[in-house]
């Protein structure tokens, strides 16, 4: 596959981009800092981990808690390149939004 030779993705990403474009999909969900460059690059709208957590706590799926405990959770025990810096900044985000309620 073209995306998988020239941007160095894997077949799962190449496919899943190829079939995102194929049905028009409104999201690409990923954390993979290459595949959401490439996606971007198709005028794709990508959101990874992070937004899906900020996303569900400013709709109400998941309480201020639970939210900041993802948050923290993604630091301590994933496997992303997150900065200690991003973290807090989110953090402060997430109550500064519960504050404005």
């Amino acid at each position: 596959m073209i995306l998988t030779n020239q941007r160095n993705l894997d077949l799962g990403e190449s496919h899943s981009i190829a079939l995102l474009l194929q049905e028009k999909a409104d999201y690409f969900l990923t954390d993979d800092l290459e595949a959401r460059s490439v996606a971007k690059d198709y005028n794709l709208e990508v959101h990874g981990t992070i937004g899906i957590i900020l996303r569900a706590f400013s709709k109400g799926i998941i309480e201020q808690r639970i939210a900041i405990e993802k948050i923290n959770e993604l630091y301590i025990k994933s496997s992303l390149f997150i900065t200690k810096d991003l973290i807090e900044q989110i953090i402060r985000s997430i109550n500064e939004f519960s504050n404005k309620k």
